[in-house]
């Protein structure tokens, strides 16, 4: 059976975006007859149950990096062996935040497994990591370069790299969850029914524009929520870091206390990890969303209520996520 090697925005940490590109290739490449194996980082093992939890929702197929070093799914160095394909796919990490670091393991798994093609896909680049992009390329030579938003595209032109657009890696897997739920909704429901709002937050580090700007965001929230009948918390980080500040740790740091109750509580990390749509399904059907809207910090949050039909703002607090945000909206 051929095999192919994938990596990209999932590298071990729960983040919805990253777990909704990754299905879509492990679904692409199981149809087409491939073995998929899936490269993350050693240091993303941050409990006890985290690799147990890996392991149910991926199998065994599961290679960690730490070091320089490779190791399988029980956590034993592995020797060197070939893939037909290497596929990096999608991710906003070409960039100041997480680009030296990405890049590094990238060549690090060439030189280790030098697969026979390697594809690159849905990208989002920044001006700054352009020159390492390019030296990157030069060497390595892929025989695909795609990138998922017109940004990205034009600098790239510009740039004189050999680029093509892919759109986001995730879209696949979010038409068949599409499917999975199997409802549609309306924009227009009558005055009589509430007005419902799914609230992701995420003022980590990497989406504020500069120091302090929470306090403004913070306000303007609490107006949002006045005007509103009725709030669904979304979630779409497991992490153990105190670096992410997701949607409840994001609350507790603006509000401490919040005087009205929430009307439910959505893990959609969760459920792209598990698969069980069916649950999700089953909650939304208790829901009248012909008045609903989302507002999130989060690409992937937004894009996916938007696939549902649901009208979502992506608030964008830095260049980074305008970037991101041009991809659809723009």
């Amino acid at each position: 059976m051929r095999r192919v090697l994938l990596f990209g925005g999932f590298s071990g940490w729960f983040n919805l975006g990253d777990l909704f590109q990754l299905r879509s290739f492990l679904n692409f490449y199981q149809d087409r007859g491939f073995e998929p194996f899936i490269i993350l980082y050693k240091a993303s093992l941050q409990s006890p149950f985290h690799l147990e939890l890996l392991k149910e929702a991926f199998g065994e197929n599961l290679i960690f990096y730490e070091k320089d070093k490779f190791y399988d799914s029980t956590l034993r160095e592995i020797p060197k062996f070939s893939f037909d394909i290497f596929h990096l796919y999608g991710g906003g990490f070409f960039n100041k935040f997480w680009g030296k670091t990405k890049l590094e393991t990238i060549e690090k798994v060439l030189s280790f497994f030098n697969p026979q093609r390697y594809f690159i896909t849905g990208q989002q680049v920044s001006q700054e990591f352009l020159p390492y992009l390019k030296r990157h390329l030069e060497v390595f030579k892929p025989d695909i370069f795609a990138v998922r938003d017109e940004v990205s595209f034009e600098i790239c032109q510009k740039e004189g790299l050999p680029v093509e657009f892919s759109f986001d890696d995730a879209t696949e897997y979010l038409l068949e969850v599409r499917k999975k739920l199997g409802f549609e909704t309306s924009y227009f429901g009558n005055s009589s029914e509430k007005k419902i709002l799914f609230l992701h937050l995420n003022l980590s580090y990497y989406v504020l524009k500069e120091e302090g700007e929470e306090f403004f965001y913070r306000e303007r929230l609490r107006s949002l929520l006045s005007q509103v009948d009725e709030v669904i918390l979304v979630k779409s980080f497991q992490n153990y870091s105190l670096e992410v500040k997701d949607t409840f740790r994001a609350l507790d740091y603006l509000f401490a206390t919040y005087e009205k109750p929430f009307g439910g509580f959505i893990d959609l990390s969760a459920f792209a990890l598990k698969e069980n749509w069916e649950d999700l399904k089953a909650f939304l059907s208790r829901i009248s969303l012909h008045r609903a809207i989302c507002i999130s910090n989060s690409y992937h949050t937004a894009l996916f209520f938007t696939f549902l039909s649901i009208p979502s703002i992506l608030v964008k607090l830095n260049p980074y996520y305008s970037q991101k945000g041009s991809g659809i909206w723009d």
